[in-house]
């Protein structure tokens, strides 16, 4: 090849990883040290991987099932037959298909504050409110240990997760993954406590007013509980009005629903080496 192919940035450690060993051999410094040079510079230099990202995620939200993924199924395929891959093919797979639905609202209303908009969204997964929606009191809880300890305090309430992510922990998946496991199983553990829905903290450092979602899971032997996230604001605003006035009540409505499994695919392309084209690094 008379030029490096446009993604070898990413086969360049595999290559170097792979070299077999034994008097005789090309080395490293020999053979790839202007290689690795050449790489590294294009890499320090242009931005062809942001480019390849920017055109597969301008094309939308992609939940499995929907039309976005299905539009993004044959941009990927495309993108590797631009990019000259070998035996470009689509596997056939079934997979879930959850939809959000039109309706996600949610409001603070207090006798002493008035009433406030609250901005949520439905957790993946999340069965829908009743078509008239959810208003009840509100617990907040900073763990499932605290939760379980209010005892009969929690039933017919709305259970509110508020455990910020730890913002000094270097590693930020780490702080994600520590606070993760109340979005995660806040819907089960909020309805063996006798909740009627769960919201949760969205989980994200910075305070602003855009909830994130993520999925849920729920448990065949418990009530399945509408679930939703609240954005970091509205978090912080709920939290201080329940000091204020521990009677307030919190109004959720969305209609996310389950749909039948749909088939999609899996986009599948070879990039064949030159010298040892049967063989195969996945």
């Amino acid at each position: 090849m008379n030029r490096l192919h446009p993604i070898a940035p990413f086969l360049l450690l595999l290559n170097l990883g792979f070299l077999p060993a034994g008097a005789g051999e090309p080395t490293v410094e020999t053979d790839y040290q202007a290689i690795a040079e050449k790489v590294t510079r294009l890499g320090l230099t242009e931005d062809y991987a942001y480019s390849v990202l920017a055109r597969l995620t301008r094309i939308g939200p992609r939940l499995t099932g929907s039309p976005g993924a299905a539009a993004a199924v044959e941009l990927m395929r495309q993108e590797m037959l631009d990019l000259g891959l070998d035996n470009v093919h689509l596997e056939p797979t079934v997979v879930g298909r959850w939809v959000r639905g039109e309706v996600e609202e949610g409001r603070l209303v207090s006798s002493l504050l008035g009433t406030i908009p609250l901005s949520i969204c439905a957790l993946g997964g999340s069965i829908a409110t009743p078509e008239d929606g959810i208003q009840a009191r509100v617990l907040e809880v900073k763990s499932f240990q605290e939760l379980r300890e209010i005892g009969d305090k929690a039933r017919g309430k709305i259970i509110f997760f508020n455990r910020p992510m730890d913002p000094t922990r270097v590693d930020t998946f780490r702080a994600y993954g520590e606070a993760a496991d109340q979005r995660v199983n806040g819907a089960v553990a909020a309805a063996k406590a006798g909740g009627v829905a769960a919201l949760v903290r969205s989980l994200a450092l910075a305070e602003n007013d855009f909830p994130h979602t993520g999925l849920l899971k729920y448990d065949e032997n418990t009530a399945r509980l509408p679930s939703a996230a609240i954005s970091t604001r509205g978090a912080n605003i709920l939290s201080r009005a329940l000091r204020v006035d521990p009677e307030l009540v919190v109004y959720l409505k969305t209609s996310s629903a389950t749909l039948a499994p749909v088939t999609s695919y899996n986009v599948i392309g070879d990039l064949k080496g030159t010298d040892r084209p049967d063989e195969i690094i996945l």
